[in-house]
């Protein structure tokens, strides 16, 4: 009887033998596999007692015998056959029966479905862009394969759907994606049943991967347009991949990296605007939403071409006059030519349609007479960019015979008593003349002095404006080739010829102010005439600006009790202070800030060449107000170096470093004290007159300065008065007394000065007299006695003895001495000008000076004479007589010692003819001193020509500035200095006659930082091997107070360090302590210094 029941796919089939129970029959099992897979072969093997005789009969049902081979039949026998192989086509049984023994085993066979590997489910067939992720791909799950089957999974992916390999990790279900796909890919799931060591795949999907987008190129790819032109068009081409289906976005970049998108640039070409700076440009193409960006086109653009700057920029002239030179004071700039520009200059007569000027192609350009208002510029061409100067508006004005002006007429001579007689002067000894002319707005235009050069030439000054009014352009002032005295039409012209001759290698002959374009017309940049500041746009700048958090100005609050220390304890917030900063030509800065009552609350001078925001880099001085605005306290760059961490000053550093000021309730400064030293106190009366005053030393010996006065508040008598109480004390007795103090006692006059008469001398008990002496003042051999002639116009010399008002004497203690005091008289003539003054020297005996004046007040002549009494008594006379020029000029100075035979000539001045000293003569031609001068007027040097080998001088020296060149051209000095320092001096003297050189360093305040030695040694050979005077390693405290210095100097063989110097200070002082030589050569020790513990 047998029953089939199909559960899950698998087949079962019992098969139940009922028979008659034997006795003695042996017990045989099989084993075997009991689940099977349909057409796989299982082998299968009998456990029992048999033997080689036992004969054995298999019986198969739902499979084939393979082995041993029968043909695939169901029933085998053998003697013995105790295993065979059975392949299974459903579910079955296998019998087994025995003989010899006798015996029976069966075993029920269950056959399982076979591996079903699953299928793909979803995304199996996807399309994708270029390099993007793929959708996950999921399959159904495995079945079969055995009874208890247990599946492992590993995807596997092709790229031709045949070979397939492994990918790493991807052992889910399902297969999930973590990296876009450059290329099409065909996937399918390997599925392992590990229990029957089975294995399937599932069925293939296919990613289809669109080509990448290729954004193709631009052309041109690069090209080179001038500043603020436009390029060429830009094209793109060669576009490849994604669907074939393409959008585009132009966009640009400054650096080839940060880019954006070009609103509206949507095309395959684009043309890019003018251009100010290098741009780059890429198209970002886009299919089915893949990007792909084409190559990059640069567009370089040149250096922006600036044309420089022409000067002046405004003139007013007259009518058939020329403006003189227009200046290029600034050369071109940029552009892509090398730096070789070419220039037109051009002209307008409306400021708007220019025409080229014919053969006007230089930097500077002299425009002729003009008669209608003319605007003039300067083109400026670099390969093919082309550019132009601001231009030059020359405004023509009506010149007229009765222009306004004031004339100043000044009498040289005396008895000119009527305007007829003072108009009919016409001599530059008897009159001098200067006129000031105005335009019709009454603004100044010119002011000639007449006859007033040395060569006896108008000197004319005159004045431009711009179109707002202002005096942006200063000319220097120029010797006229005239002497009438009246307007000079010409004056640009002959401004620039003077000045090209008088400075040679000079330009820009005149000053300049740049504003702020702002209505408060501040200045902005101030230039100084001269190539090197003019023309180089080298001035000081100022920039007027408030400050801000990182400026971290301290607030300072002090209190009214006299010595109280500031405290602070924040800074001020942006925007309250006033920040102007000044700019020198080195581009050193300056700051000031101020509060809104415009008081200074820090200076700050850059030290570093990379300063902070804050303090640090910087040299800060703070200046420290009360409530009332009294400034009480003066913190040193020293203090505010060593307070910068904490802000705390503490008593030692406002003794030592602080300059502090206490006032009473009336405002008036009642103690001062200097950093370092002592307080000094100060007492007034009732008229707030300083009456008493008292520094440390004199408190120690208990003693005041007093100050007298006399009923006028004239100050007549100083002196010691000896008392122990201290200010308080006095200054509660003063401020209600005008005669305080009582100087009846304890006290030493120290100066008495006289006035209003001569009443006083018979009271000195000298030999001083109450009247003139007069036994010389006639006399012909000491002074003029032809009175107000031509040239010299010498007064008589006449006491005047109504001298009210007038200081007429003074005595003057002789310290040392107990009652010894020296004593003066004073007389004057009509003019209040002193005609002889009479003294009492140390030794008792009389001096007298008498003096004899022109009418215009010089003094002419002089008589000293001078007596010594007591011991080898003596007397000398010496007579001094000096002589002028027409404009009061020095020319010169005679002496005559005790009646000499003849006056000895001392010194003889020349001029220029812009009135500096051109040369010196020493006495009778000992020594001839010429003297040079710059543009700025300073001394560029004295008998330079000696340097180079021309004349026989005793000593000539030159000084360097702004110019690098020297005198002598095998040297140059080593910088130039804009700001007025020294860069270096070449001196030669008659003893050797060798040319010697320092070079001077300067640290960004302007201090010295080494002096560097070189000599001429030979032919054009500079060196210091021979001898060497260098000094350096300057080096400085926040104060300024010097801390090293070396210097090198002559010893036996050559030169060689003899001092290196290091100064101490006290702490937190400015008090020098000692100096250490670190050379201790006692052959270079000339006992120059000492600190009483060192020496050199």
């Amino acid at each position: 009887m047998s029953h089939a029941i199909r559960q899950k796919n698998i087949c079962l089939l019992s098969i139940v033998l009922i028979g008659v129970l034997q006795p003695s029959i042996a017990q045989f099992s099989i084993t075997g596999s009991t689940c099977v897979l349909a057409g796989q072969s299982y082998q299968y093997t009998i456990s029992g007692p048999w033997t080689q005789s036992t004969t054995m009969t298999w019986t198969v049902s739902g499979g084939v015998i393979t082995t041993p081979s029968c043909g695939n039949c169901t029933q085998k026998t053998g003697t013995p056959l105790p295993n065979i192989y059975i392949s299974w086509s459903s579910s079955g049984s296998l019998t087994l029966t025995t003989s010899n023994p006798t015996g029976n085993a069966s075993k029920t066979i269950t056959i399982s479905l076979a591996l079903s590997p699953g299928s793909i489910t979803s995304n199996g067939t996807q399309y994708i862009n270029y390099n993007s992720t793929p959708a996950t791909i999921t399959c159904s799950a495995a079945t079969g394969g055995s009874c208890t089957p247990s599946y492992s999974y590993q995807w596997q992916s092709s790229t031709d759907n045949v070979n397939f390999s492994d990918i790493s990790g991807a052992t889910s279900q399902d297969l999930s994606f973590s990296a876009g796909l450059t290329q099409t890919k065909y996937f399918r799931r390997k599925v392992t049943e590990t229990t029957s060591s089975t294995v399937g795949y599932s069925n293939t999907a296919t990613v289809f991967v669109y080509p990448q987008v290729i954004g193709g190129s631009i052309a041109p790819a690069s090209q080179t347009i001038n500043y603020n032109t436009t390029p060429s068009s830009l094209t793109l081409s060669g576009v490849s991949g994604g669907t074939g289906v393409y959008t585009y976005q132009w966009q640009s970049a400054p650096d080839a990296n940060n880019w954006a998108s070009i609103p509206g640039a949507i095309t395959t070409t684009y043309s890019p605007p003018a251009l100010k700076s290098v741009m780059y440009y890429r198209v970002a193409v886009t299919s089915n939403g893949a990007v792909g960006n084409s190559s990059s086109a640069v567009i370089n653009v040149n250096p922006q071409l600036l044309p420089g700057t022409i000067s002046p920029l405004y003139i007013s002239i007259y009518s058939g006059t020329a403006p003189g030179p227009i200046m290029g004071i600034t050369f071109p700039t940029g552009g892509a030519c090398g730096g070789t520009y070419s220039y037109q200059w051009q002209s307008s007569t409306d400021g708007t349609n220019f025409t080229n000027i014919s053969g006007a192609t230089s930097q500077n350009y002299t425009p002729g007479t003009l008669s209608t208002t003319t605007w003039y510029r300067r083109t400026v061409t670099c390969g093919t960019d082309v550019t132009y100067t601001t231009s030059c508006k020359v405004v023509i004005i009506t010149a007229t015979s009765d222009i306004n002006f004031i004339r100043v007429r000044d009498m040289l001579k005396a008895g000119v008593a009527d305007s007829a007689t003072a108009y009919g002067l016409n001599s530059v000894y008897d009159v001098s003349q200067s006129a000031q002319y105005f335009d019709g707005l009454g603004r100044p235009l010119q002011t000639v002095g007449m006859m007033q050069s040395p060569l006896q030439k108008d000197i004319v000054s005159f004045s431009v404006y711009d179109e707002y009014g202002r005096e942006s352009v200063k000319y220097l002032p120029y010797p006229s080739t005239t002497t009438d005295g009246n307007f000079k039409m010409t004056s640009y012209t002959d401004a620039y010829n003077f000045n090209n001759t008088q400075f040679a290698g000079e330009q820009n002959y005149y000053s300049q102010v740049n504003y702020e374009p702002s209505p408060a017309n501040r200045p902005s940049i101030t230039f100084s005439a001269g190539l090197n500041w003019v023309g180089l746009s080298s001035g000081v700048a100022t920039q007027y600006l408030v400050n801000t958090v990182s400026d971290s100005v301290r607030i300072w609050s002090i209190s009214a009790a006299a010595g109280s220390i500031p405290t602070t304890t924040s800074s001020y917030a942006a925007g309250l202070l006033l920040k102007n900063v000044t700019i020198d030509e080195h581009n050193h800065q300056m700051v000031e800030y101020k509060d809104m009552n415009g008081t200074v609350v820090l200076k700050k001078v850059q030290l570093s060449s990379s300063p902070g925001t804050g303090h640090v880099g910087w040299l800060c001085t703070y200046y420290v107000y009360d409530d009332v605005d009294n400034l009480r306290l003066v913190i040193q760059p020293r203090c505010v170096e060593l307070i910068n961490s904490n802000w705390t000053i503490s008593t030692a550093l406002s003794n030592e470093l602080c300059f502090r000021y206490e006032y009473d309730a009336r405002k008036r400064m009642m103690i001062k004290k200097i950093a370092g030293a002592g307080e000094v106190w100060m007492v007034y009366d009732a008229r707030d007159r300083l009456v008493m005053s008292q520094d440390s030393l004199l408190r120690l010996s208990g003693k005041w300065m007093v100050m007298e006065y006399d009923s006028l508040n004239r100050p007549w008598r100083t002196g010691l008065l000896t008392d122990a109480n201290n200010r308080a004390y006095h200054q509660n007795l003063a401020g209600t007394s005008i005669s305080y103090p009582n100087t009846s006692a304890n006290y030493e006059v120290l100066t008495q000065t006289y006035y209003d008469d001569y009443g006083w001398v018979a009271g000195t008990g000298t030999t001083l007299a109450s009247s003139i002496d007069a036994t010389y003042t006639a006399n012909s051999t000491y002074f003029n006695t032809s009175y107000n002639t031509s040239p010299s116009y010498a007064q008589q010399i006449t006491p005047f003895y109504i001298v009210r008002g007038m200081p007429t004497g003074s005595m003057t203690k002789v310290i040392g001495t107990s009652s010894q005091y020296l004593y003066t008289v004073s007389f004057y003539d009509d003019r209040g000008r002193v005609v002889q003054a009479q003294g009492i020297n140390y030794t008792g005996a009389k001096d007298i000076v008498t003096s004899q004046y022109d009418f215009t007040g010089k003094a002419l002549k002089t008589l000293q004479q001078h007596n010594k009494s007591g011991t080898n008594a003596q007397s000398h006379m010496i007579s001094t007589k000096m002589n002028y020029d027409a404009a009061g000029r020095l020319l010169t100075i005679y002496k005559n010692i005790d009646n000499a035979g003849s006056d000895q000539l001392i010194a003889t001045n020349n001029y220029n003819e812009l009135g500096q000293l051109n040369n010196k003569s020493d006495g009778n031609s000992i020594e001839t001193l010429d003297y040079a001068f710059n543009i700025r007027g300073w001394l560029t040097s004295v008998n330079k020509n000696y340097l180079t080998g021309i004349g026989s001088n005793y000593f000539g020296f030159e000084l360097g500035y702004d110019k690098t060149t020297a005198a002598v051209s095998s040297t140059s000095y080593a910088a130039a200095q804009y700001n007025g320092n020294i860069t270096g001096t070449i001196w030669k003297s008659k003893g050797d006659g060798v040319n010697r050189k320092f070079d001077f360093t300067y640290d960004n305040i302007n201090r010295l930082t080494g002096a560097n030695f070189n000599q001429n040694s030979s032919g054009s050979t500079w060196s210091n091997s021979l001898i060497d005077f260098t000094v350096n390693n300057f080096s400085y405290d926040a104060n300024g107070n010097i801390l090293t210095m070396n210097q090198k100097g002559f010893k036996v063989n050559g030169s060689a360090l003899i001092d290196q110097l290091s100064y101490t200070y006290q702490s937190t002082s400015n008090k020098l302590a000692k100096v250490d030589d670190a050379v201790s050569d006692p052959n270079t020790k000339l006992g120059d210094f000492h600190d009483g513990s060192n020496g050199g």
